[in-house]
């Protein structure tokens, strides 16, 4: 009896706690969501925007390297060609792209060609995660040393088009409303991005000479020039690939990496995956410096996108000599003929039912991996990834010849 009446004043209390709980978290309760933190107050919700303490140390740190350079070709030059990048510290396609953008442009174009952090009070001096040799300016530092220029090309991401004329000082819009010849040009790398067509007239407060470049032909096209209002460039990007660590076949082992997009076909297909290919080990790709990545995915035989489909997931195993899959995506895939491509789907359904075939077809198979690998590599180097390309059409870029102009 003693035992039972001990068992239920336990169950009681339980039962009291988590009704206790419960009430709680009506009253209030604290999540993470994209950078912000939302505390939920008795109904009432309050969103703010966290910054982990890393970022002030990276900037402090990295203002006292910036301070170090030797600012001589910036106070001297005449034409000035900004990339802007994100003022955290952190490695995508679109990054990696800006990095070649401005490698490229230093090759077509006598300006002096630098990168800089957005307008923020965050900033970083060198991007470890990949191998470059750049110099990372902050905004504030290119605007005070920027004395003699006379033309002036800034480059901004789409993401960041509509924040820019609000972040300026009033000193850095006087500074920028003061050059004779400003040119603003948007790099509209992912469409889904870019800001309404009205939230970039704040950018005619400063010059009225503005652009954009695109980087996908699916919407390099007169539509969305007229959308905008500004005259519009084809740019397509370019990485350089060429230093990704391959392994041969023998080298490479029963590995499916894929990566760590949220996507709600995903734990389907990778529970299918992990349930007829008990061969394989399953590894989302997740906390990785760069060369880890490439190392990671010349030692997979397979990596799977989950996100845009054409992107470093897919394209870049090919380049280890290994093999990626996605699924189609018009909006983001150059070429409708990468549709024909072993191991690109065209939607998760299909991937689904026919991935698990595709692998055991050709895993163990040399002759057939390499044949589909070296296919996809080869016409990915010659047609897609070319610098020559992303060169050319800097070149139209810089000589103010567009593909599709703006209606008057």
């Amino acid at each position: 009896m003693a035992h039972y009446q001990k068992t239920m004043l336990h169950l009681s209390a339980g039962c009291l706690i988590l009704k206790y709980k419960n009430i709680c978290e009506k009253i209030f309760s604290l999540k993470n969501e994209n950078n912000h933190k939302i505390i939920t107050l008795s109904g009432i919700k309050i969103k703010f925007k966290y910054i982990p303490k890393k970022h002030y140390k990276i900037t402090k740190k990295s203002i006292k390297l910036q301070n170090k350079y030797d600012l001589t070709a910036l106070k001297t030059a005449k034409r000035l060609i900004v990339f802007l990048i994100p003022e955290h510290l952190k490695i995508n396609g679109g990054i990696m792209s800006i990095f070649s953008l401005c490698e490229c442009t230093r090759e077509v174009d006598n300006g002096l060609c630098l990168i800089s952090t957005v307008p923020s009070e965050f900033t970083y001096c060198h991007n470890s995660f990949f191998e470059n040799n750049e110099k990372i300016y902050r905004w504030e530092q290119i605007i005070k040393n920027a004395e003699s220029v006379k033309e002036l090309i800034i480059h901004i991401p789409e993401y960041f088009v509509s924040k820019f004329y609000g972040s300026l000082k009033q000193n850095e819009i006087d500074f920028l409303k003061s050059i004779q010849k400003l040119r603003i040009n948007i790099l509209n790398q992912n469409i889904d991005l870019m800001p309404d067509a009205a939230d970039i007239k704040d950018l005619y407060n400063l010059t009225d000479n503005i652009s954009q470049t695109t980087g996908f032909k699916s919407y390099t096209n007169q539509e969305v020039c007229n959308q905008y209002g500004v005259d519009l460039y084809y740019l397509p990007p370019f990485t350089d690939l060429e230093k990704c660590i391959q392994k041969d076949f023998s080298q490479k082992q029963n590995i499916i990496l894929y990566s760590n997009d949220k996507n709600v076909s995903k734990d389907r297909i990778i529970n299918k995956l992990q349930f007829e290919l008990s061969d394989f080990k399953l590894l989302e790709i997740n906390n990785l410096s760069y060369s880890e990545f490439l190392d990671s995915i010349a030692t997979a035989k397979f990596c799977i996108s989950f996100g845009e489909g054409f992107d470093g997931y897919y394209i870049q195993p090919y380049y280890a000599k290994s093999i990626g899959i996605c699924v189609y995506n018009e909006t983001f895939f150059p070429d409708e003929y990468l549709k024909n491509f072993t191991f690109v789907y065209k939607d998760y359904d299909d991937m689904c039912e026919r991935i698990v075939k595709d692998i055991q077809n050709i895993f163990d198979n040399k002759e057939k991996y390499e044949l589909i690998s070296n296919k996809a590599y080869t016409y990915l180097k010659d047609n897609i990834n070319s610098k020559e390309r992303t060169k050319n059409g800097l070149k139209s870029f810089y000589a103010g010849n567009p593909m599709f102009l703006k209606l008057i």
